[in-house]
């Protein structure tokens, strides 16, 4: 991938590439155990936070709530709070990717390494995510692996084309991880290369909350802000990334959106 950012008309839709569990179980293992690839060259100033937007797409997850998702992070993008929060960093840029994901084996990077440094970048990546959605069949099926969406966003946070103070993965789901390795050796491989781990838990089962605040976030300063309902999504989402844009630090937070 080039350094610079690319034009969002200019990509190719968006598709499910599947792996056979063992062989995508295999791959994640050794591409987070081994070196980190040479960085790429740099076309621009580095960025003050780069955020892998993880979005649970499994079969508990329907058409319309995938696109409530998709929506949800493409209004909090350019939304006033994160703008605000944006210029407010040291470097007054950030770069995002978006990937959906299920079953071990299955995602679909919707939106790859884009920056954002202001609201016409930012409408630009909005555009991107509020692309239409093709619907054959399920748009989202499969079990629900979290472990696996955790290494597949550290192996993209390997891929970025700049430099960023911090590396973040933002999950977001309705479930407890049921597919895949096991959820603790994977958070601790993520964890072990500095990257912070937040959630989004979604839907009014506490239990799923408390999962992702003893299983899922971690991290220096991670935090997590549930979303009572794919209806409430959209605010949390505007303030989790504006809280990640600003780096929190310390304790885990709570915060919930009704």
């Amino acid at each position: 991938m080039a350094g610079s950012v690319r034009d969002a008309s200019a990509r190719a839709p968006a598709v499910w590439r599947p792996l056979g569990r063992v062989a995508a179980v295999a791959l994640l293992t050794v591409g987070l155990g081994g070196a980190v690839p040479p960085p790429h060259e740099e076309a621009a100033p580095g960025v003050d936070v780069a955020i892998v937007l993880a979005a649970d797409v499994s079969s508990s997850v329907d058409y319309e709530e995938a696109k409530l998702q998709r929506a949800g992070y493409a209004d909090a993008l350019v939304s006033d709070k994160v703008q605000a929060a944006i210029r407010s960093g040291a470097r007054g840029r950030i770069a995002v990717a978006y990937m959906e994901w299920s079953t071990a084996g299955r995602k679909r990077l919707v939106l790859d390494w884009t920056i954002i440094d202001g609201p016409e970048s930012a409408r630009r990546a909005a555009a991107e995510l509020r692309g239409p959605m093709v619907r054959s069949g399920r748009n989202s099926y499969g079990r629900t692996s979290i472990s696996y969406a955790l290494e597949t966003a550290a192996l993209l946070i390997t891929k970025l084309p700049w430099s960023a103070d911090r590396h973040v993965v933002d999950v977001s789901g309705d479930g407890t991880n049921n597919d895949g390795p096991p959820l603790a050796q994977s958070r601790q491989r993520v964890l072990s290369r500095g990257i912070v781990i937040n959630g989004l838990p979604i839907g009014a089962d506490p239990a799923v909350a408390d999962y992702y605040r003893a299983e899922v976030i971690g991290g220096p300063g991670a935090f997590m802000v549930p979303a009572s309902s794919y209806a409430a999504f959209a605010e949390a989402v505007r303030e989790k990334i504006a809280l990640e844009v600003a780096g929190v630090t310390g304790e885990a937070t709570v915060a919930a959106a009704r």
